[in-house]
């Protein structure tokens, strides 16, 4: 038994779906996946790591 082959998502598909779409994903090699939320204070975490790396 063989699994149906994933169909593969265009840059250009995958763009037109973000614009619409209720949460955030990332493409990847003609694919699409969700991406999490991060807590406020992961951001400010990361921010300040930028800050301190510039």
């Amino acid at each position: 038994m063989s699994t149906a082959p994933k169909p593969f998502l265009t840059p250009e598909r995958y763009l037109a779906q973000e614009r619409k779409a209720a949460f955030k994903s990332q493409y990847y090699q003609g694919e699409s996946f969700a991406m999490g939320g991060a807590s406020r204070e992961h951001n400010l975490s990361i921010a300040g790591s930028m800050t301190d790396a510039f």
